[in-house]
């Protein structure tokens, strides 16, 4: 039996609880971008690409801490065993992405197709993924700083853990539900943070019970308790949105608090001195991404145009990736900071590089849907009403009235062989494509009014939004 040092003590005590809440959130904020819609249409490619990751950037993460540690300070003067150890804590944390950076970018270009569905599955499932593959290297770790013999044993104890916490992750999930169905977003974001902040308490609670000689809270990562939580709330219950909004309004705060931390914690003679390794890992972490992206594609057997590329959708890093480093900081006292600012230098500059690179990556793939620049007044007001009807036709006159160029359209020819309206003018559209709008001088519009189906109009909108950037446009439903 081995003892190992107590977790969650830190050296700020007055702060640790902030520090746990705001990880807790962070689990929470993870689960909830976890939608099972964004993860089914591709699973099998996003199952390949992220198998190939995880061995690419664990098997090269660990072989490039072992092969520099001398050019490491921190790592020269430690034993083969704890040097191991700090390869392998390092080289999970590379595997950490950012979804909240990978979310705002996708929604900002309003990107879909293949290439960002597996971008965005593979991000948001990664979370859960390196929480699960963390909660076994801190073990693994914990096992080989004490010199113990990792035994079949220990493994099934580890595994039986992981389900305990995914047990409990339900269990929390439930509590979830219950405060959002009470009121005010005050009480119900207080409720969300305390209750994160109980999943800590029990966590520690859990070392003082024990099965088999071994605490039963040993290995249990609350981080990945809050994960399944949030998971449960956004894909298990009627209150997905309503979750996520409370965690959008909430995340400025805790994010500054945590950060905050992050950045009182940080040891800046330590970063200072190794800088030149920061750039020498961020380099490491972006071969092992893109060959991590090619093992997976080629297993997956995928030919997508855009597969080449796919390694520059994977840079970004934040949130889980500090919270992971930081509670390496508080599990190990004797090289935990200092990994933990070597990892934080890594992640700070994979989330400068990143968000542009994947914003330059999505636009070259062809997949980003932004809003086109808004055509110049040429002085006549012009006006297109889609749909020929009584309705239209009133509304078209009244604005003419007032001055404006209005023009009426339709898609059915019958309709406009019957027309019997002189003024406005009626014009046929056969199709609707951004061809068939050109040459409706739709690049002269200020306004369009859409009373077609709902499916014809959403059709429109995206390509007036695309291709001509009219600023108003109202449809009716």
């Amino acid at each position: 039996m081995y003892s190992l040092p107590k977790r969650y003590t830190n050296n700020i005590p007055q702060l640790l609880f902030l520090g746990q809440i705001a990880l807790a959130f962070i689990g929470f904020a993870a689960g909830a971008e976890l939608e099972r819609q964004v993860i089914q249409g591709y699973f099998r490619s996003i199952v390949s690409i992220i198998s190939g990751l995880v061995i690419a950037v664990l098997a090269i993460g660990i072989a490039a801490f072992t092969l520099i540690q001398d050019m490491i300070p921190f790592m020269v003067s430690l034993p083969q065993r704890e040097i191991l150890a700090v390869a392998m804590l390092g080289a999970t944390i590379m595997i950490a992405r950012s979804p909240s950076s990978a979310l705002a970018i996708i929604k900002e270009l309003r990107a879909h197709g293949p290439f960002t569905h597996k971008v965005l599955g593979a991000t948001v499932l990664m979370d859960a993924v390196v929480i699960i593959i963390f909660a076994i290297s801190v073990s693994v770790a914990d096992v080989l700083i004490e010199g113990e013999a990792f035994n079949i044993g220990l493994f099934i104890f580890v595994v039986f853990e992981i389900l305990l916490d995914i047990g409990l992750g339900i269990l929390v999930g439930l509590f979830l539900r219950l405060i959002m169905a009470l009121p005010f977003l005050l009480i119900q974001g207080t409720l969300i943070l305390l209750l994160g902040l109980s999943v800590f308490f029990l966590s520690a609670e859990l070392h003082n019970l024990h099965l088999f000689g071994l605490p039963i809270g040993l290995f249990s990562e609350p981080l990945l308790i809050c994960l399944i939580a949030g998971f449960y709330v956004t894909n298990y219950s009627r209150m997905a949105s309503d979750f996520r909004h409370i965690l959008e309004e909430m995340s400025p705060g805790i994010f500054l608090l945590f950060f905050t931390l992050v950045g009182i914690e940080l040891q800046i003679d330590t970063l200072g001195q190794v800088w030149q390794i920061v750039l020498l890992l961020f380099v490491v972490r972006l071969v092992a991404i893109f060959v991590g992206c090619f093992v997976g594609t080629t297993i997956a057997r995928e030919r997508s145009p855009g597969n080449s590329l796919l390694g520059f959708g994977f840079i970004t890093q934040a949130g889980v990736s500090v919270g992971l480093a930081k509670e390496v900081a508080v599990e190990f006292s004797v090289w935990g900071t200092e990994l933990a600012t070597l990892s934080i230098g890594v992640i700070v500059l994979n989330q400068i590089v990143g968000p542009p690179i994947l914003k330059w990556v999505i636009n070259r793939v062809g997949e980003s849907h932004t809003r086109a620049e808004k055509p110049e007044f040429d002085g006549v007001r012009d006006a297109v009403i889609f749909g020929v009807e009584g309705q239209s036709v009133k509304l078209a006159q009244q604005l003419e009235n007032h001055e404006w160029n209005v023009m009426l359209v339709t898609l059915d020819k019958e309709i406009l062989a019957n027309t019997m309206v002189e003024s406005p003018r009626v014009e046929l559209m056969p199709e609707i494509t951004d061809t068939a709008l050109r040459n409706l001088n739709m690049d002269r519009v200020e306004s369009v009014v859409l009373m077609l189906s709902d499916e014809e109009n959403l059709a429109i909108c995206e390509l007036i939004y695309e291709k001509f950037g009219v600023e108003n446009v109202i449809v009716r439903l």
